[in-house]
């Protein structure tokens, strides 16, 4: 009977965490390799440009991004041309117009120039059809002008608070509110919106059901000449049908002629009028979970 051969000294476990550290300096050192020639890389590519370091950075970026794909690029002036490999769409960004404080960006025909300056920046953008945009800001405010291909312009102001739309049918300025809420001053109109408690009260005539509440916001007041409409929301927590009913009750002692009044299940509507119809109001009471709301519309002309 032939002896076996004898087996290998098995290898002592301080042995294998010798291999296994081996193994992971060789790793660590590779890493540290490919480092050093990504920053090598990088560092080459910048000195190519080191006139430019805009261009050269932004030459990086867009290599970097594989969603993008350079098309043309022109160190002396400083233009990159990339396109979005997704839709195929191309821009041009003018990196040399950052020496001037600004960047611009065209594509499709179009420009866009982004500049900084003292407390705010400015974009603007120009379209193929003359058509433009210039929006700025600063610490106190901003403004944006709209001007169309035809010559039409929109002003757009806001500072201290309040925002100011103008046009060629007038200014509208949008102003907060002393009360809450805010007020919308137009050309022969005016109207203050929301507000909670402290916001526009509800003229004195519309029927208040015992018990309800004023409903966070929902208030409006419009004044037009001789005319004031307006729409207030109310919530309770009795049923819609017991509302309905006293609505419809206390419209009819003001001397109020029902117009038209519906009840569904969860919902109820009463419209009334008097004076020759120079005061009207609808008022909907709907099932809304665990209470009821109240909402009423209402006009008045003198």
């Amino acid at each position: 009977m032939t002896e076996a051969a004898p087996r290998p000294p098995a290898q002592s476990s301080n042995s294998a965490l010798k291999i296994v550290a081996i193994g992971c300096a060789v790793v660590v050192v590779a890493g540290v390799i490919a480092t050093v020639i990504a920053i090598w890389y990088a560092k080459r590519k910048v000195e190519q440009f080191a006139d430019n370091p805009g261009y050269a950075t932004l030459r990086l970026a867009v290599a970097a991004n594989p969603e993008l794909e350079t098309v043309d690029a022109d160190a002396a002036k400083g233009t990159i041309t990339v396109r979005n490999r997704k839709d195929g769409k191309t821009l041009t960004l003018n990196v040399d117009s950052v020496k001037d404080g600004k960047l611009v960006i065209e594509a499709d025909g179009s420009r866009v120039e982004v500049s900084g300056g003292p407390g705010g920046g400015q974009l603007v953008v120009n379209g193929p059809d003359g058509e433009s945009l210039v929006a700025k800001g600063g610490p106190s405010g901003g403004s944006i002008v709209a001007v169309g291909p035809n010559g039409q312009q929109v002003r757009i102001e806001g500072a201290g608070g309040k925002v100011t739309v103008e046009d060629e049918r007038g200014r509208v300025e949008v102003d907060e509110a002393a009360g809450g809420g805010v007020v919308v001053r137009a050309p022969g109109q005016i109207a203050h919106i929301g507000g909670g408690a402290d916001g526009p009260a509800a003229p004195a005539w519309l029927p208040r059901y015992p018990g309800s509440v004023a409903a966070d916001g929902a208030a409006m007041v419009e004044q037009t000449g001789g005319q004031t409409t307006g729409t207030f929301g109310f919530t309770t927590a009795d049923p819609v049908a017991k509302v309905h009913a006293f609505l419809v009750d206390a419209l009819t002692k003001d001397g109020f002629t029902i117009d038209m009044q519906s009840q569904v299940e969860g919902m109820a509507t009463v419209g009334a009028s008097k004076e020759g119809g120079k005061r009207k109001v609808t008022a909907i009471t709907t099932s809304d979970g665990d209470k009821t709301s109240i909402v009423f519309n209402f006009e008045d002309r003198k």
